[in-house]
């Protein structure tokens, strides 16, 4: 025979204590992200106290391929554009005070080389940063851009292009609070020497750790100018030398919990 319990007064109050508690639970957090270039402005709502931000500064242009002479010698490989730096950074704050944020745009991509000239270089990635009543108080620098492929000369094939560094501002810094994490540029891959009929392939763009949906990676390199799948019965076809890819835009998100 199943047996009955009587529902104590005690029992009863944890339970209705219970669902108060769920009832008055703490707000979930809210992020707010920005991801394409430019500013933006946020004004910290009642009751909350602390925002915590995460900056990622833009990436680098790779740089262009290297031309060549349309012979057996060939240009060098683009250099790849660094990564920008980002930072965590968690920081009091009061109501009504207004953040400005600025998104960096990605650096340019580098030309391609034509017959017997350089590449062009990549340009530097933007920063992004974020001040508090016109106070700086979080930024990550861009990446530098890749360095432009060498043409082949009269004896010999093009060098690569050097690969892009971190630029002035390239360590992630928060100036007004804790820094939770930080990690500066990650510098793109040198290109490759052209050799006889093999042309030089491009060097790859930096990446951001961890990695945030390709935002603030920099961008790769381009080919150079040479002969492609060549054989001992026949000579290759011609490639034109690869302009470089845009340094990827750098990201802010914005992570509050409202008042409960």
């Amino acid at each position: 025979m199943k047996k009955t319990f009587p529902v104590t007064a005690a029992a009863a109050v944890v339970s209705l204590w219970t669902l108060a508690v769920a009832a008055h639970a703490a707000p979930a957090p809210v992020t707010q992200t920005y991801d394409r270039p430019g500013s933006y402005t946020f004004t910290v709502p009642e009751g909350v106290k602390r925002v915590t931000l995460l900056v990622v500064g833009a990436g680098g242009g790779g740089g262009g391929g290297g031309g060549n002479n349309n012979g057996a010698l060939t240009g060098g490989g683009g250099g790849g554009g660094a990564s920008g730096s980002q930072a965590t950074c968690s920081m009091g704050v009061r109501p009504h005070m207004t953040l400005t944020m600025t998104v960096g745009k990605g650096g340019a991509a580098g030309t391609a080389g034509a017959t017997n000239t350089d590449g062009g270089d990549g340009g530097a990635g933007g920063d992004s940063s974020t001040y508090i009543e016109d106070q700086l108080v979080a930024r990550a620098g861009g990446g530098g851009g890749g360095f432009a492929g060498h043409h082949s000369g009269t004896f010999s094939s093009g060098t690569g292009g050097a690969a892009g560094q971190a630029q002035p501002h390239g360590d992630g810094s928060c100036f007004n609070g804790r820094t939770t994490s930080s990690a500066p540029a990650d510098p793109g891959k040198k290109g490759a020497d052209g050799s006889r009929n093999n042309q030089g392939m491009a060097g790859w763009g930096g990446k951001p750790s961890p990695f945030h949906d390709q935002h603030g990676d920099g961008g790769r390199g381009g080919n150079g100018a040479g002969i492609v799948g060549g054989g001992s019965n026949h000579r290759g076809d011609h490639k034109d030398a690869a302009p470089g890819s845009q340094g990827n835009e750098g990201l802010i998100t914005l992570t509050y919990t409202p008042q409960g």
